[in-house]
């Protein structure tokens, strides 16, 4: 079986419609019947302010 490795974050998970197009995008590879691994980083914007409450979680959070 093949496998792809899918990356989404940014703008491409920015929006309920542009998550419900991720969503689309990794059905098609799994109707394929093809491997996937799914990687998701912050959604547009979102970036800041996971770094604070990351912050407030832990003294040894390191922002560099």
């Amino acid at each position: 079986m093949k496998t792809v490795v899918l990356k989404f974050g940014g703008t491409s998970v920015g929006s309920i419609d542009r998550i419900m197009n991720v969503v689309e995008i990794i059905s098609s590879y799994k109707k394929k019947k093809m491997g996937v691994i799914v990687v998701s980083s912050a959604m547009s914007g979102s970036t800041t302010e996971s770094i604070t409450q990351t912050t407030g979680l832990s003294n040894s959070f390191d922002a560099a």
